[in-house]
């Protein structure tokens, strides 16, 4: 069973690269807890730490305000169902506003995350260091995307924002969507498992219709009733650049393939398209392999579980062999 000791010689011989949950349940002497942050400070070797199902503690307070804003190696930090979150706010503002690594910082499963996001907002706006932001598996409400929304707008590191697992609603969302429009740091956006609604798909599409700097959008696992809203498909008829779409689970019918198959010819820039576990059958998934052959960028197509025939794979393979990457 490992100890207090036995971590300390590892984080000292530069042998760990993360900090898991387990190592923050350790019983350490105070004595041992300080050469324990000692050797979190200097570590070359540490990569991540994860604090995940676990009350707020010394340990984990004394890591994330007193090693980490010190340490230089340390690039992500997911902070996961972490229980009286309200009592590490002091740390993870300290961190925040000293942390010169940090490039990826996730807070997940949280129930108090309005008042958390509020309570960091100032550092985090402030924050050069992450390139990364995940709000995910929480409860933002409209006064937490107002919050957020301000957050993104004065922040000029943030490169990917990832909202996944989450029921996102509200009269806010259209002004984030705006904003997130108008960031060109901004090259990509997690919207997967987030009961997104066709209007709220319009939203998104009507703010990012003038948008050249987005490269990775991930819309999966949202049911959108067979069709995506025609403002979609405008926006990538307009200047979009997206590299990589990710459409996975969307209830998409044959209608709503034949419609984003025509967009292709516009986004020759397409690296890959998940287009699985939808309804486009026979019909959708040859128009889509059709169109995707002129797509010389592409490398990857998904597009299995579509409620096919055994006429289908057929189909897509006499047109795609040889040119792109597809599953089916």
């Amino acid at each position: 069973m490992k100890t207090a000791q036995d971590l300390i010689r590892s984080i000292e011989e530069d042998k760990i690269s993360m900090l898991t949950t387990e190592d923050f349940k350790l019983e350490f002497t105070k004595k041992e807890l300080n050469e324990y942050v000692h050797f979190c400070i200097v570590s070359k070797s540490l990569e991540s730490v994860e604090i995940k199902d676990i009350d707020f503690n010394p340990v984990i307070e004394e890591v994330l305000g007193r090693a980490l804003p010190l340490n230089n190696s340390v690039k992500k930090l997911e902070l996961n169902n972490l229980r009286s979150f309200d009592e590490a706010g002091g740390s993870l503002k300290e961190l925040l506003q000293f942390n010169t690594c940090i490039e990826e910082l996730v807070i997940a499963n949280n129930s108090k995350i309005n008042e958390v996001l509020s309570y960091i907002s100032p550092n985090l706006e402030a924050n050069i260091e992450i390139k990364k932001l995940g709000i995910i598996s929480s409860s933002l409400n409209d006064d937490g995307i107002i919050v957020l929304s301000d957050i993104i707008k004065n922040n000029t590191s943030f490169n990917e924002i990832d909202l996944s697992h989450q029921p996102l609603d509200g009269k806010s969302l259209p002004e984030l969507f705006k904003i997130i429009n108008k960031k060109e740091n901004i090259l990509s956006l997690g919207l997967s498992h987030t009961q997104c609604t066709l209007i709220t798909a319009d939203n998104l599409s009507r703010e990012l219709e003038d948008n050249e700097y987005l490269l990775n959008l991930d819309l999966s696992f949202n049911s959108f009733a067979k069709s995506l809203p025609w403002s979609f498909f405008q926006f990538l008829n307009s200047k979009s650049k997206l590299l990589n779409l990710n459409l996975k689970n969307c209830d998409l019918n044959r209608f709503c393939a034949s419609n984003l198959a025509r967009t292709f010819s516009n986004n020759p820039q397409f690296e890959s398209i998940d287009l699985s576990d939808n309804n486009m059958r026979d019909l959708g998934v040859t128009i889509i392999s059709r169109y995707a052959k002129e797509l010389n960028c592409l490398t990857s197509l998904d597009l299995r579980n579509n409620n096919t025939t055994k006429l289908a794979p057929h189909l897509v393979q006499e047109t795609l062999e040889g040119i792109v990457t597809y599953q089916i």
